[in-house]
């Protein structure tokens, strides 16, 4: 065997565990990326869920919906005791790009808008509440964009305004 045979052996074993390198770290950079964009995906659902289970909540005190003796301004305020947002935004606040945290903020900011208008005893039909619920509806869009921008989700194929009627405004 000569030492060209040695040099060729040697620099093809070379070649082939540095492409098995380079192809497992790229493998390894893609599989992190993809668990990070899931992980991130489930902090986003969770606090949505929370953001419609508490608007739900408060569209049902508007209503008239809720129980105990307590006055109608603490009832609001429990609404938002009572259930999980704290925590989720928590979580989001932890993962989330500095644009989805924004826009988180301002949802729930105007979340609590909605929540200290009807506290403060005014009906869904108000020009309080309407005002309040349209910011809160156009804040929790920003924050669907951002989300939607963040994991690089492209639009619905369509036109969303064409979404099904139990998606439009009357409903979170």
């Amino acid at each position: 065997m000569g030492w060209l045979t040695v040099v060729s052996t040697l620099a093809g074993t070379l070649v082939g565990v540095g492409s098995t390198l380079l192809v497992d770290r790229a493998r390894f950079s893609r599989d992190q990326r993809q668990q990070w964009q899931q992980a991130r995906r489930e902090v986003y659902v969770d606090f949505l869920t929370e953001v419609s289970r508490t608007y739900e909540s408060l569209w049902a005190l508007g209503l008239g919906e809720y129980l105990g003796d307590q006055p109608r301004a603490a009832a609001a305020r429990q609404i938002l005791r009572t259930g999980e947002i704290y925590q989720a935004r928590q979580r989001l606040v932890i993962v989330a790009s500095w644009p989805v945290i924004e826009a988180c903020e301002a949802t729930f900011s105007d979340l609590k808008l909605v929540r200290d208008v009807l506290g403060a005893g005014n009906e869904l039909g108000s020009p309080e509440f309407v005002e309040a619920n349209k910011a809160f509806r156009s804040a929790r869009e920003r924050f669907l964009e951002a989300i939607r921008k963040d994991l690089g989700i492209d639009e619905p194929a369509g036109n969303r305004s064409q979404l099904p009627s139990s998606m439009s405004a009357g409903s979170v």
